[in-house]
């Protein structure tokens, strides 16, 4: 919750001193408790900001339906939408129309996030947007399974990951595992 607490200050931060407004509209979808935890977020910022409304707009819970949301808006040059919740893979086909967040004191919370995706969000040098949640896969494995069948450490690549996972895979079968 901390981390999209500040992710949306920044957001509303630099969503106001972008306009001169004090009301800011994000948009947000619904995929698991996404919505919830935005309208909380915001919640408690208004709490913490008594002269700040922001209003969070529910958008399509389909990536695709909300993507063509979006491109609606930037079509019609719509002020409509303040802060975007954005895929992790439509930044480079967005960049054009959000602002580097590094011009707003983003270099302050970058360190908070995976370096992987930061450099995603980053354009041409330009932060174009930062997470407020992350979800990344992980690789876990048994040492004890490595050290049995006589690898050294974890994979390091897929084709290392295949063929450690077939070498114990086949001797744990053959062991009636």
């Amino acid at each position: 919750m901390r981390k999209l607490i500040v992710s949306l200050s920044l957001a509303v931060a630099l969503a106001m001193s972008a306009a001169t407004a004090q009301t800011v509209t994000v948009a947000a979808g619904a995929v698991g408790q996404e919505l919830e935890l935005v309208q909380a977020a915001a919640a408690r910022y208004m709490e913490q900001n008594p002269g700040v409304t922001i209003n969070v707009l529910d958008t399509p819970d389909m990536a695709d339906d909300r993507l063509g949301l979006y491109l609606q808006f930037f079509e019609a040059q719509s002020s409509e939408v303040d802060v975007y919740q954005i895929d992790v893979i439509w930044p480079g086909d967005l960049e054009v129309h959000f602002v580097d967040l590094f011009e707003y004191g983003a270099a302050d919370v970058v360190g908070e996030h995976f370096p992987a995706i930061v450099e995603n969000n980053t354009v041409d040098g330009r932060l174009i947007a930062i997470p407020w949640f992350t979800d990344a896969g992980l690789l876990y494995f048994r040492t004890d399974l490595l050290d049995k069948y006589g690898f050294d450490g974890p994979p390091a690549t897929w084709t290392e990951l295949t063929e450690m996972a077939q070498t114990i895979q086949d001797g744990e079968r053959a062991e009636g595992n």
